[in-house]
C-alpha cells in the first residue's frame, strides 16, 4: 500500500534538543485496518529527492490531532496521521513524496 504525503514537520520531543523528520498522510479504510494495534509500522519513504529518499524506517502512526495542534480541526475530518522517526531533520523535502507500508 502507497500513500500521498501531505506535510512535512520538524518535531522536537522531549528530552531531545534537536528536531526529527516527521511527515502526515490522509488516512483510508485500508491504511486504518493496516495499522490497528500494531506497535511499530515500517516503511519505504520515496520521492522526496532528498536524504529522505528510499531509507526504510520504522515507527507509529498516530492521529495528527494528538501531535500537531495547528491541524486540529481537521485531523478529525480527513483521517489525518502523522508518522515521527528517529532520523536527522535536514529540511523540508523538495517534493513531499510519497510512503510504501511493509507488510509485517
Amino acid at each position: 500500500m502507497s500513500y500521498s504525503i501531505i506535510r512535512w514537520d520538524p518535531i522536537i520531543v522531549a528530552p531531545n534538543i534537536f528536531p526529527i523528520p516527521s511527515f502526515t498522510i490522509i488516512a483510508d479504510s485500508n491504511f486504518l485496518q493496516f495499522i490497528n494495534n500494531k506497535q511499530l509500522i515500517t516503511l519505504t519513504i520515496k520521492n522526496t529527492y532528498n536524504a529522505y529518499d528510499n531509507i526504510t524506517v520504522s515507527g507509529k502512526f498516530e492521529k495528527s490531532c494528538h501531535i500537531l495542534t495547528t491541524i486540529t480541526n481537521l485531523s478529525s475530518i480527513y483521517h489525518l496521521y502523522t508518522f515521527i522517526f528517529n532520523y536527522e531533520w535536514y529540511t523540508y523535502p523538495k517534493h513531499l513524496g510519497y510512503i510504501e507500508l511493509i507488510p509485517p
